[in-house]
């Protein structure tokens, strides 16, 4: 099965399944930032970008210190990424595994160069303890005392008057946040900012997600204000 195939084969099983994986392995050619490189799989380049993390942005501070530490771990060198999807950009969206088995994605985490990305329902806890771990020994990044999320730097206003994405195809997942589509986890419900009482829940009570098919996936309907 070719690539391009494998791809789409597991577009359609994120329709059924969150779950489900893929993998693809190839040749890292260029680390494009911290959390991003590009993968050479016989022949064709694939953008990866890694799930659950996210480094500093182009123009934020330690944005060259991420890349480093990205290419020094793989610039040259055979991977492996288990992905689920593509977003709109056609980024592989999945974690990096090293030639000795580490997982990248971790690895950028424990070290200091990365937040951790939480918008997976339900979240990967060990992202959230590796985050309080690398903070609370000032590792990498957060040496700064009030660093700036990424999410928050590159926020884009012209999303939250847009309809939400309705599946992972056309997510920009570095935007996931602007999209504000959040899950009520008491109500069992999602609505997005032009639904009709819109309001940001407290975040032990809400869900973050990128498209209103996972939203349904995870069990949550849609709310009334959203008609």
């Amino acid at each position: 099965m070719t690539v391009l195939k494998s791809l789409a084969v597991v577009f359609s099983f994120y329709l059924v399944s969150q779950t489900s994986l893929n993998t693809m392995t190839g040749k890292v050619v260029a680390a494009n930032s911290g959390d991003t490189i590009t993968l050479d799989v016989s022949g064709e380049n694939f953008q990866v970008r890694m799930a659950d993390i996210d480094c500093p942005d182009v123009k934020q501070p330690f944005y060259n210190q991420a890349k480093k530490f990205t290419e020094r771990r793989v610039l040259g060198k055979k991977v492996r990424v288990n992905y689920e999807v593509m977003d709109r950009f056609r980024r592989v969206i999945g974690e990096v595994i090293l030639p000795d088995g580490g997982n990248l994605n971790i690895e950028l985490m424990k070290s200091g160069w990365a937040w951790h990305y939480n918008v997976r329902f339900p979240p990967r806890e060990i992202f959230a303890r590796l985050e309080y771990d690398a903070w609370s020994h000032k590792l990498g990044l957060w040496i700064d005392p009030d660093p700036v999320p990424p999410w928050e730097f590159r926020r884009d206003a012209l999303l939250v008057d847009k309809e939400p994405p309705s599946g992972p195809s056309e997510v920009d997942y570095e935007q996931i946040f602007s999209y504000g589509l959040v899950g009520d986890k008491g109500s069992k419900t999602f609505q997005w900012p032009q639904c009709r009482g819109y309001r940001l829940l407290d975040p032990k009570d809400r869900a973050i997600f990128s498209n209103r098919l996972e939203a349904q996936a995870a069990g949550f309907n849609k709310a009334k204000g959203c008609d």
